[in-house]
């Protein structure tokens, strides 16, 4: 019961200082402490490791992956449906690290949910309600990974996400240089 007072406390001190909007992966608790999970204020771009998966679909979509370093190293892993398959490492200008992540700082990643789903159905049968997600396995999943040092945060896309994390992941391809590998 302690910890589901705690857990409660956390919810609504973290829904009152955030301006009334609360990702549940924001906040958690520690025993009696609260502790909210973001990103370090001040950080190396060595420390920096910025992911993005794109899996297939029962049609054609690319299916591939991108690990960028702070450094400016990326390394792509083409899969399926790419122009380019198999493992290519290649180096980008730092300037394009840092509008990835001047970007991720817009679109608040950070406290974007873990998952994105589709929407909640209500069924109804025989007196008995059920609820779940819709889901659709015919789309791909789409993910963005973000570490920064010992600090990590995704957010995936499985069928019903927002504009902005769509936008983000663009940004990311085009960024990185993967298009190239891709189209």
């Amino acid at each position: 019961m302690k910890h589901f007072q705690n857990l409660l406390q956390a919810l609504i001190i973290g829904f009152l200082f955030s301006g009334g909007s609360l990702a549940w992966s924001q906040v958690t608790v520690s025993g009696s402490q609260i502790e909210s999970v973001q990103p370090p204020i001040e950080y190396s771009l060595k420390d920096v490791e910025i992911g993005l998966e794109r899996t297939v679909c029962f049609g054609t979509c690319p299916s591939y992956t991108l690990r960028i370093f702070g450094d400016g190293r990326v390394i792509y892993e083409g899969r399926q449906f790419v122009r380019v398959t198999g493992t290519r490492e290649y180096t980008i200008d730092k300037s394009n690290v840092l509008n990835i992540l001047r970007q991720l700082y817009v679109v608040d990643f950070f406290n974007m949910p873990d998952l994105y789903m589709g929407p909640i159905m209500i069924g109804e049968k025989n007196g008995i309600i059920s609820t779940g997600h819709t889901r659709s396995t015919d789309l791909p999943t789409l993910t963005v990974r973000v570490r920064i040092g010992q600090y990590e945060k995704q957010a995936r896309h499985e069928y019903w996400g927002t504009s902005d994390l769509l936008n983000l992941m663009e940004l990311i391809d085009r960024e990185s240089g993967a298009e190239q590998w891709i189209k």
